[in-house]
C-alpha cells in the first residue's frame, strides 16, 4: 500500500476495522493511564489553512510547549502536541509525582517527561491506525520545543507544505476540564504523499464525529 493510499484510507474513513476518531480516543485513554488524570476528546476537525493565515488561525500569542514527532515513511508527516507553558509544567509535576507548583521551568528532565507523554499518545494513535489498516506505522523519537504556538506549527508546516501554499491539519483538542488543562493535537500529512478533496474529507470527518457523539 502506498502512502497516498494509506492517507486516503485514514482521512476519508475507508479503513475496514475502525476510524480516525476511535484512534484518537485510544490515544486519550492511554494518556489518562499515563497521567492518572481524566481527559476527554472534545474537538476534532480537518482544516485546510493557507500558510500565510497560520498565525491568524492559531490566534495565541503566548509561549507554548510542543512535542514534535515525525511519522514513518509508510505514513509520512508530522504530529505535534501543544499546550501552554504554564500547563506543561503542571503536567510535568503529575508525571514526576510531585506537588503541583514544584516544576517552574522546562529543564531537560521536564522535557524528557513531556516527550514520553507525546510518544505514548502518538504511538497509541498510530498503533490503532495500524490495526485498522494492516500497515505498520511508527513514530520517530520525540523532541520538545518551547516557543510561540504559531512559530511551533510553522516548523512542522515547512516540511510538509513545500509544494503548496496550503496546509492540511487534522486538529484535535484533548481536555482535563477540572484542572483547566488543554492539549492541542495537530497531525500534518505530507503533501508529497497525499492529495485530497477538502470538501469531501471534511464531510467524512463531520459524519464520524456525529456518530461518536462529539
Amino acid at each position: 500500500m502506498t502512502p497516498q493510499d494509506l492517507w486516503q484510507q485514514i482521512i476519508c474513513n475507508q479503513m475496514p476495522e475502525g476510524d480516525i476518531v476511535v484512534a484518537m480516543q485510544k490515544a486519550v485513554s492511554d494518556l489518562e493511564i499515563f497521567t492518572q488524570r481524566p481527559f476527554s476528546l472534545t474537538h476534532m476537525q480537518i482544516k485546510l489553512i493557507p500558510f500565510t493565515d497560520l498565525r491568524t488561525y492559531v490566534n495565541d500569542p503566548l509561549f507554548a510547549a510542543a512535542i514534535f514527532l515525525h511519522m514513518s515513511n509508510d505514513l509520512p508527516g508530522w504530529a505535534v502536541f501543544t499546550l501552554p507553558e504554564k500547563r506543561a509544567v503542571q503536567i510535568v509535576d503529575w508525571l514526576l509525582e510531585k506537588p503541583t507548583g514544584t516544576t517552574y521551568d522546562l529543564d531537560p528532565l521536564a522535557c524528557s517527561a513531556l516527550a514520553e507523554m507525546g510518544n505514548i499518545m502518538l504511538a497509541s494513535f498510530l498503533s490503532q491506525l495500524s490495526q485498522f489498516t494492516g500497515v505498520s506505522i511508527r513514530p520517530s523519537p520525540p523532541s520538545v520545543v518551547v516557543d510561540k504556538l504559531a512559530t511551533i506549527l510553522e516548523i512542522g508546516a515547512v516540511s510538509v507544505s513545500v509544494i503548496t501554499d496550503e496546509l492540511l491539519v487534522i486538529e484535535a483538542i484533548v481536555e482535563n476540564k477540572a484542572e483547566d488543562v488543554q492539549i492541542r493535537t495537530w497531525i500534518l500529512p505530507d503533501r508529497f504523499a497525499f492529495q485530497y478533496d477538502q470538501q469531501e474529507i471534511q464531510q467524512y470527518l463531520s459524519e464520524l464525529i456525529d456518530s461518536h457523539g462529539e
